[in-house]
């Protein structure tokens, strides 16, 4: 309206300048109700057949008498029948008590019908509707759902002067109510039986109510005394970690927000972050809400301003991390094109940026600080190594870090010397008390409340404030804060039982259009921003401020905190949200999602990469498929460049997303990409190959349809790195040799790339000369690949084959030449800090040192990968560390320490399928420790699993010293084995050599020189 002119809700037209005015049209809501049916029992033979008009001195009396009992309880008649009632309890406004009203109704009418003579029959059951759809040839306002055809089938199963109620009406009313079980019955139409009540009567039991309030803060003075305490340690060099855990609640946010407050009022900078199940936002928010409020980042400041910003910030406080700014902008999305982050293995990424907050936790604040991660229960686990990094640094820093969980949350740290932890409890009826007393006041009127609210709240702080807003909202108390007096007479009893129901019953009273705006806004999310949703909503701006108000002001939501950040706001709880949420028809929610997700993309378009995730999950709610999977992909692209095992997660839905939508060239593009990277992704999180089959034949079939060259050789050679990890070597050379016959020998990036895999894939099969000479013509066009092929395989590929190169080159003899490309590759490491790259080279340092017998050599690699790998927390590598370290005792001559680290090597790989290509070799080292340990019959059992192993992967090297093994325990004559011969082991590792070109076997037992010399033949 344009005059301002308050006109009433029903009102058509304005009062005041008579313009029509906008109308609010009813969509129908979602509400957990109560529905009763009563019946007159034989009601024909009342009327018979006398004239139809004798029948008004009999049954309106009746249905007069049974109204009234509905009125007096608060129900709404929905139908009359004639002879019976249909009756609603929970509408239009929702009852905490819905089931309790019914049933005092039905006991009520059914004693003053038996007091005139009429008997009757009732159906009443507790479920869920629909309500508020107008009716399409009446025009009223009507209900629908299955609750209405049970409580109907219900009333007509009753015996006459009977009360039938279900198993689910008697559970919310069994502490209040007397009922008979009357067993689990058939019920037409209803595909289980139902349980089914009799009623028989009221009961003086009442049901303990846990809830509770906060406006003034009371209670609490002994955990924030231990807040300040910490505090004062931070403020002198001590840093701290406090955890604060409690059930929903019961003040844990409210704790953070009292000393936020008083630290800001100190002028004590504090940086807050939060995770949250409800707001979709994505992976990693926590870490990037850190990084913006951190460096004061608005969303208004364009690319530049915000790079500068950090680089400033960083130069004054710890310039050691000038190198690290270009990685912080990429991760924030705003890149400097001229200056780009190195390439680096998604893992390491994420490390590095975890290592940065650290950094600037320890080094890059001058004065004490406090930082508050609220509700870490919800983290991603892409966070959860953030949490941990900043609690491990705690201690050496100036900072108190303040973190909010539920009970139910546990983590190693917790159990560290540095950590405290505050267990919230429900407060102390006194501390209700004299809240409410803050709250309402203490006028006498009001006496009888404050009581039942200090029983019903149970202690629990915020429930207590939502029972007495839901009066004030009611109109049940009138006044001001302080100053509150009751309006007439209320009764304890009809205060709400359960914090979901006063929070509907409080959404029920709102204006129309206020109700709508915060079903909307719940829909967005936990928070909304107000541009988004003025987008969606249908009034003005100005009237959309006035709203927002309202609701603020009645504290259903409040404004945002960042002064940063665009105007949003935020429900004051989770279950505000979810409430509004819920309340909203399916159809109502879908057209919802598909408006907010084309809000939230001009919203965010110059973070779409970033907001790509909240963005998709509107998209698939609102049941749009085809945008919902491309985003579900650009999420999956920005998130695996730090963490692959979500970036496996986020391309796995988008294949399933993609299930629902026709073929085309489009969805095609898509799902090759997505099952490219998920065989990509999949040696990573040890991914069999019959798990990756299916993955990589649709990726192939599509590749092959699109005529896409390049895409399908990559996915040849990514299959076939997934079927070395738990297939043959053979096979995964023939993959890749099939690839390079595919490709374009034109295209010197795919073909550079494709000769490093075919140098892997001999290298695991053990054909070291053509793995070498894979390996030198890979180096020789190297330069050539292409920055976007580089991209799938996800790390530097020419550090790669420099790796493979040297330990091909120490296995082959080449001692003094790879152990100068070793300490090159060292020397040169920390500028390719990828995890799994990096460890190659000392791959080979320790295998050279096992063949060198050189004890310090293998110390010195074995310890660097076991640093590599802890750092790291990538599966395979630490399958690898324990293997090396097991070679470096066993040279100090620790064999059962050597022994106890190799198999659990072995048993790391086969529980996470990860390191699995080494199986073999990890068994041969074993069956060769074991013979030094003078075990020889453990030497001969390992040796024959080695075998086994090796000749289903095809791994050479590790068949050929295993052989030798069983050579020398055949030799020595210690064990009974009818079934070897030890000229056919010896001609068999002599073949070997000869095949792999592992020339340091032929020494590494005597006794196989001296044997093959006794048959006349060269070693």
């Amino acid at each position: 309206m344009n005059c301002q002119h308050a006109n009433l809700e029903s009102a058509r037209f304005c009062g005041a300048c008579g313009e029509r005015l906008v109308q609010v049209q009813p969509v129908g809501e979602r509400k957990v109700v109560t529905v009763m049916f009563a019946d007159i029992v034989g009601s024909t033979e009342l009327i018979g057949d006398n004239d139809p008009e004798l029948a008004l001195d009999r049954l309106p009396p009746a249905l007069a008498r049974m109204g009234n009992a509905v009125q007096q309880f608060h129900g709404t008649i929905m139908r009359s029948m004639g002879d019976g009632l249909m009756v609603i309890f929970g509408i239009p406004h929702a009852q905490e008590d819905h089931a309790l009203r019914a049933c005092q109704a039905a006991l009520t009418m059914m004693q003053s019908s038996r007091d005139n003579d009429i008997v009757l029959r009732v159906g009443i059951h507790s479920g869920e509707i629909v309500a508020g759809v107008p009716d399409k040839f009446t025009k009223e306002q009507s209900v629908y759902g299955a609750a209405v055809h049970l409580a109907s089938r219900l009333e007509h199963m009753a015996q006459p002067g009977d009360i039938c109620i279900t198993e689910s009406t008697f559970k919310l009313v069994q502490s209040f109510c007397d009922a008979h079980a009357l067993g689990h019955q058939d019920v037409k139409g209803f595909p289980r039986p139902i349980g089914i009540y009799r009623l028989v009567g009221m009961t003086p039991a009442r049901a303990p109510f846990r809830d509770a309030v906060v406006g003034s803060y009371r209670g609490r003075d002994a955990e924030l005394a231990i807040l300040q305490q910490a505090f004062a340690g931070a403020e002198q060099g001590a840093g701290k970690v406090i955890g604060i855990s409690a059930p929903p609640g019961i003040g844990k946010s409210r704790l953070c927000f009292e000393f936020a407050r008083s630290a800001r009022e100190r002028l004590v900078p504090v940086q807050e972050a939060s995770a949250s199940p409800y707001d979709h936002s994505g992976p990693l928010q926590p870490l990037l809400e850190f990084f913006r409020n951190f460096f004061r980042i608005a969303s208004s400041d364009d690319a530049e301003a915000a790079r500068t910003k950090i680089a400033e910030r960083i130069a004054s406080s710890v310039p050691h991390l000038m190198d690290d700014v270009a990685l912080l902008a990429d991760f924030l999305g705003i890149r400097d094109p001229q200056s780009p982050a190195p390439a680096m293995e998604p893992k390491t990424r994420h490390t590095r940026l975890v290592n940065l907050v650290v950094s600037l936790v320890r080094d890059g604040t001058r004065t004490p600080s406090v930082i508050i991660i609220e509700d870490i229960h919800w983290l991603d686990e892409a966070s959860i190594e953030f949490v941990s990094a900043l609690v491990n640094v705690a201690h050496v820093s100036r900072a108190l870090i303040i973190l909010t969980y539920r009970p139910s949350y546990h983590a190693p740290w917790q159990e560290g010397p540095e950590f405290k932890e505050i267990r919230l409890v429900e407060l102390h009826d006194e501390d209700i008390s004299a809240l409410i007393e803050d709250v309402i006041g203490d006028h006498p009127s009001t006496g009888a409340i404050s009581g039942s609210i200090v029983e019903r709240s149970g202690g629990n702080p915020f429930f207590a404030e939502e029972l007495i807003r839901s009066l004030i909202d009611g109109g049940d108390l009138t006044g001001r804060p302080g100053y509150y007096e009751t309006s007439g007479q209320v009764s304890p009893e009809t205060l709400p039982a359960t914090v979901q129901t006063v929070i509907g019953a409080r959404i029920d009273r709102l204006a129309p259009m206020d109700k709508e705006v915060l079903q909307i806004g719940a829909t967005i999310g936990r928070e909304f921003p107000l541009s988004v949703l003025a987008e969606v909503t249908r009034t003005t701006y100005t009237d959309l401020v006035g709203i927002l108000s309202r609701l603020s002001q009645l504290e259903l939501i409040q404004a945002g905190a960042s002064e940063t950040e665009q105007v949003r706001f935020a429900f004051r709880h989770p279950l505000i949200q979810e409430v509004a949420y819920a309340m909203q028809l399916r159809t109502r929610r879908v057209e919802l999602h598909a408006a907010v997700a084309r809000a939230l993309e001009r919203f965010h378009h110059n973070q779409l990469s970033e907001y790509a995730d909240p963005i998709a999950h509107h998209f698939e709610a609102a049941k749009d498929y085809a945008p919902a999977a491309a985003y579900t992909a650009r999420a999956a692209a920005w998130i695996g460049t730090t963490n692959s095992r979500l970036a496996m997660k986020s391309w796995l839905k988008v294949r399933r997303l993609l299930q629902s939508l026709p073929y085309s060239s489009e969805t095609n593009q898509l799902r090759m990409r997505a099952s490219l990277q998920i065989v990509a992704l999949g040696w990573r999180d040890g991914m069999t190959v019959d798990e990756a089959a299916p993955f990589f034949k649709e990726a192939l079939d599509i590749a092959r349809d699109l005529k896409d060259s390049v895409s399908e050789v990559l996915i040849l050679a990514a299959f076939g790195r997934i079927s070395t990890c738990t297939g043959s070597a053979d096979e995964y050379a023939k993959q890749v040799l099939q690839a390079i016959d595919l490709s374009d020998s034109t295209d010197l990036s795919v073909q550079a790339i494709l000769l490093v895999f075919l140098c892997q894939a001999y290298g695991h099969a053990g054909k070291l000369r053509e793995a070498l000479a894979a390996g030198d013509t890979a180096l020789r066009q190297i330069d050539n690949i292409r920055r976007s092929h580089e991209a799938v395989i996800g790390f530097n590929v020419k550090r790669w084959a420099e790796s493979l190169r040297t330990r091909i080159l120490a296995r082959m003899g080449s001692f003094d030449i790879a152990r100068n490309c070793i300490a090159q590759l060292i020397s040169s490491e920390q500028e390719h800090p990828d995890a799994a790259i990096q460890s190659i080279p000392h791959h080979a340092g320790a295998e050279l040192a096992w063949l060198m017998h050189d004890r310090e050599l293998a110390g010195f690699h074995s310890q660097r990968i076991d640093e590599i790998a802890a750092t790291s927390s990538i599966p395979y590598l630490a399958v690898y560390a324990n293997a090396f370290r097991g070679l470096a005792l066993s040279l100090s001559g620790d064999h059962v320490g050597a022994i106890q680290k190799i198999e659990s090597a072995i048993h790391l790989a086969r529980e996470v399928f990860a390191g699995l290509e080494y199986e073999s070799d990890m068994l041969a080292f074993l069956a060769e420790i074991h013979l030094r340990n003078d075990s020889p019959a453990a030497a001969f059992r390992a040796a024959e699993n080695a075998i086994a192993v090796a000749a289903e992967r095809r791994s050479r090297l590790a068949e050929c010293r295993a052989t030798l093994v069983l050579a020398q325990v055949v030799s020595a004559g210690s064990v009974q084995h009818p079934g070897y011969r030890l000229s056919d082991l010896l001609a068999r590792a002599r073949d070997l050599i000869e095949e792999t070109g592992a020339r340091p076997f032929e020494s590494l037992f005597p006794l196989a020189q001296s044997s093959a010399g006794s048959c006349g033949q060269e070693a």
